[in-house]
């Protein structure tokens, strides 16, 4: 993932070049292809590069425009180029030695802010219109991108990054006390588009801001769900063709990179799909595709029977085996190393400072591609929403929209397949639905009423007393996600565009991290909109879950695979991990001892740290752990930037 930054300083004087030297200090990493610096008296921009594509040989940024009136710097990734070329009256001679960021400008200098409707990728960047002296943001809609902005009185500051703004600009950087009251009540995260800083903000995707040399701020969003237009065809038969076709030209747009490339494979659904029309694909093109596959470290501590729920590798490299051109690799990261995932979060920690479960193998397993030249990994992350559908309540919609005969045929038909009574199949899809919903409501309002902090510590329910009101959360779309339960649909896009807002922006450091791009099929604009285009019955017909792409896989994954009736989860031996790991005591053991509490915080960690070592049942003690890290790891973040002594001061 390319880095960019930059200051635009609109009156004029010299931009600061001291904090300009700082952000490009803070952007610098090894495993990158060099970094330029583009300087004048109004604009300063820097580009760190990556190159992955054919075409990126040619790319320069910051790339001056050839009428002289354009200055732009981004990342740039971007799907069917030969299109876009096609528009913009280029040549294919031409567009083979045309990079991604000169196609962009063209697009800019021909349909200026209207580009956006015909650039599709992952993609995020600024021009500066030296004419109108005026700057402009861009991102894209649903890809992996990343880009933040800062403004004084003087200044307009951008980075992909919020450590380098904060790192140039420290002494003005204030604490948004509400955002950070936030990140203590579980299950919430730092609102849309802004960050943990009060004047530093995130540009949210399909978002364009452009500012004036008053540095007056105007902000559009484009809608990504109303532009949907219904598909409808007379057999199952065109769904599934379709459904494919646009799925293999989505894998085709990402894997015509020289470098080599790689898979997150897990055994799911999704990454399996994304493996065999890659390797078919490289495959043509007698290219080889390396897959990374997560395990278990302890795995002495599973019986038999819990390691085949626990264990991908078992049944993903069952699959790999019949492809000739694939190159397996299973990682099983000893080292869960709590301390180094705290230190790695520093880039993302101002909008999200929290280590996940998953972050270590993710981060392991781009390191060890990267140790293999693999520039380029795929990932499916976004399938459960596009590719591998089941309609959330689909039988219920059903019986509230009166279409009983219709659900009467649905629920037959699964009893044929599952063998399973009318009784039961009403308790399942119908009853257990209902009795979610209400259970939701009463815990919304319980969560409204309580507020429940991570840690019962009473600064910190003195702190969301005076900093986060009551109505703020009632809009929260999480707390009313009961009401897009008995719409498959709604519910659907509620899910799909919460990741969109957050998910993308964690792959993308994930990329920068280890210098790596990362890629998803699965959230390609065209898949998407088809996906949510075609009638919701596609994704559950004739009692099939997932019926349109079992339809579509159905001779090409293992049975095994594609009839899997659980989940694995990659990292199920956290709870282990986390018991063995030497690092934790010692950040435990160092909690500040100037905080007056620190006694009582190392007894709360240490009675947590027991209870996970005494519980035997592996998922619970995978659930603890995962409250364990997510609580340490984010009072480290408040202790460690002074916050909890600037709050109590407040309180």
């Amino acid at each position: 993932m390319s880095g960019f930054f930059g200051i635009f300083r609109p009156q004029g004087g010299p931009v600061d070049l001291e904090a300009f030297e700082q952000m490009r200090k803070a952007t610098e990493r090894e495993g990158f292809d060099g970094l330029e610096t583009h300087v004048e008296e109004k604009i300063a921009m820097g580009h760190l590069m990556l190159r992955v594509s054919p075409e990126s040989k040619y790319d320069k940024q910051p790339l001056k425009s050839d009428c002289g009136n354009y200055l732009l710097v981004g990342h740039f990734r971007l799907d069917y180029r030969d299109e876009l070329g096609d528009k913009l009256g280029l040549t294919q001679l031409e567009l083979e030695c045309t990079p991604d960021s000169q196609l962009v400008m063209l697009a800019y200098i021909k349909w200026k802010e209207k580009c956006v409707h015909h650039i599709e990728g992952d993609w995020a960047f600024v021009v500066f219109n030296i004419k109108s002296n005026q700057i402009s943001l861009l991102r894209d809609k649903v890809g992996i991108s990343s880009l933040y902005y800062f403004s004084n009185k003087d200044e307009f500051v951008f980075s992909d990054e919020i450590s380098g703004i904060e790192r140039a600009y420290s002494s003005m950087m204030q604490i948004d006390r509400q955002q950070l009251s936030r990140l203590l009540i579980r299950y919430l995260r730092v609102e849309n588009g802004f960050t943990l800083f009060k004047n530093v903000f995130q540009l949210m995707p399909g978002q364009i801001i452009n500012i004036d040399y008053n540095l007056n701020l105007k902000k559009w969003d484009l809608d990504f769900f109303q532009s949907f237009i219904k598909i409808k065809f007379k057999y199952d038969f065109d769904y599934v063709l379709q459904f494919e076709s646009v799925f293999m030209l989505a894998i085709l747009s990402r894997s015509r990179n020289e470098t080599q490339i790689g898979l997150y494979l897990s055994s799911g659904h999704d990454s399996t799909c994304v493996m065999y029309y890659l390797a078919k694909e490289l495959e043509f093109k007698k290219r080889l595709l390396n897959t990374f596959t997560a395990k278990p470290f302890f795995i002495n501590k599973f019986t038999k029977t819990e390691l085949s729920r626990v264990d991908e590798s078992l049944l993903a490299l069952e699959y790999v085996d019949k492809f000739p051109n694939i190159s397996p690799f299973v990682v099983d990261c000893p080292k869960f190393d709590f301390l180094n995932q705290i230190n790695k979060l520093d880039s993302y920690q101002y909008q999200y400072p929290i280590i996940t479960p998953n972050q270590y193998w993710v981060d392991t397993i781009a390191r060890n591609a990267n140790e293999i030249n693999t520039k380029i990994m795929f990932t499916g992350q976004r399938g459960n929403f596009t590719l591998s559908v089941v309609p959330y309540n689909y039988f219920l919609e059903l019986l509230i929209s009166f279409k009983l005969i219709r659900l009467f045929t649905e629920i037959n038909f699964l009893r044929r397949n599952s063998k399973m009574s009318f009784r039961f199949l009403i308790g399942t899809y119908i009853n257990t639905p209902i009795k979610k919903i209400i259970s939701w409501q009463i815990k919304k309002n319980s969560f409204l009423a309580d507020k429940k902090t991570i840690i019962d510590f009473p600064w910190m329910e003195e702190m969301i007393k005076k900093y986060l009101l009551n109505r703020k959360l009632k809009s929260e779309s999480f707390l009313n996600e009961s009401t897009y339960f008995y719409n498959s649909k709604s519910f659907r896009s509620v899910l799909f565009n919460y990741y969109r807002l957050f998910g993308t922006t964690a792959w993308w450091y994930v990329g920068k991290r280890s210098s790596t791009q990362i890629v998803d099929p699965t959230s390609d604009e065209r898949f998407v909109k088809f996906s949510f285009s075609i009638p919701e019955e596609y994704f559950f017909k004739n009692g099939v879950p997932k019926f349109l792409f079992k339809k579509m896989m159905s001779n090409k994954a293992e049975f095994a695979v594609l009839m899997k009736d659980y989940k694995r989860v990659q990292s199920m031996d956290l709870g282990y991990r986390v018991e063995n790991d030497p690092t934790i005591k010692n950040v435990i053991n160092q909690l500040d001892s100037n905080f007056e509490n620190q006694n009582s915080l190392i007894k709360y960690f240490d009675n947590f740290l027991d209870k996970i070592k005494a519980e035997k049942k592996f998922q619970k003690k995978f659930y603890f752990a995962f409250e364990f890290i997510e609580n340490l790891s984010l009072l480290h973040f408040f202790i460690k930037n002074k916050y909890i002594y600037r709050i109590k001061k407040d309180l």
